[in-house]
């Protein structure tokens, strides 16, 4: 599987703490280079516009955009990072359930035709309280339920075996 650093990357909202091995490392491998630069060439050949100096969202904005795949993208702004150029757009679930939305991460150095539906002029709402304690609890069960999945693996257990306590433990 080749690295595409411009295509949009779907977040799952969750609190599930990760692995250091799934955490991007500090330094890039030669690979990942080799697929920037790769796909930054294509993009310069093809004449596609960069995001230009001074470009911002507001949160809350209605905003088109092209990637150099050629995908149309539409969403809510939901966070704009002028530094690194990376906006994050909140877009109806693709799993098609109406309390869902997908957030997507893009990196506005692969976008072309951006295009601001709705400009919001407004405050943005305050962001909503959270429970500190109950994040803190579901990130604990989460990595005690990583811990005893991972303790089965290096005891030797079967697959079928690991399924059949997964089976039993949520019942």
């Amino acid at each position: 599987m080749q690295y595409n650093p411009a295509e949009p990357v779907s977040l799952w909202l969750s609190l599930q703490p990760t692995s250091r091995a799934c955490q991007p490392s500090t330094q890039p491998s030669a690979h990942k280079l080799r697929a920037e630069v790769e796909l930054l060439k294509h993009v310069t050949q093809a004449g596609w516009k960069m995001a230009a100096p001074g470009e911002y969202f507001s949160v809350g904005s209605q905003v088109s955009c092209r990637t150099c795949q050629e995908t149309r993208l539409q969403g809510e702004v939901v966070a704009f990072d002028y530094q690194s150029k990376m906006l994050a757009l909140k877009c109806p679930s693709s799993s098609g359930k109406p309390n869902h939305a997908d957030i997507l991460l893009l990196n506005l150095e692969y976008v072309s035709d951006v295009e601001v539906l709705n400009d919001r002029t407004q405050t943005p709402p305050p962001l909503a309280s959270l429970n500190i304690n109950k994040l803190a609890s579901r990130a604990r069960l989460e990595k005690e339920e990583k811990m005893s999945q991972a303790y089965a693996i290096s005891a030797g257990v079967s697959l079928d075996g690991q399924q059949l306590f997964q089976t039993i433990h949520k019942t």
